[in-house]
């Protein structure tokens, strides 16, 4: 089963970095790296979260924001 990891950083305002890596060959790889707002990031962690449930893959969230933005 495939192993990702979210890191979520704030940076300005309401701006986040939101970093995906993927668990391969024995080591952290970047999958995907962007910049989005908060409120962005916490709409695709509860989707990932669903797909994590679902059995699809396995997710660490490493989420540094002080509070988390309702959707």
């Amino acid at each position: 089963m495939k192993k990702f990891r979210i890191t979520i950083n704030p940076r300005t305002g309401y701006e986040v970095s939101f970093m995906i890596e993927e668990f391969e060959d024995q080591s952290w790889k970047i999958f995907d790296y962007y910049y989005t707002t908060s409120q962005e990031a916490s709409s695709r962690l509860i989707w990932e979260r669903e797909q994590c449930s679902n059995g699809v893959f396995d997710l660490i969230i490493i989420d540094n924001r002080p509070y988390f933005t309702m959707v």
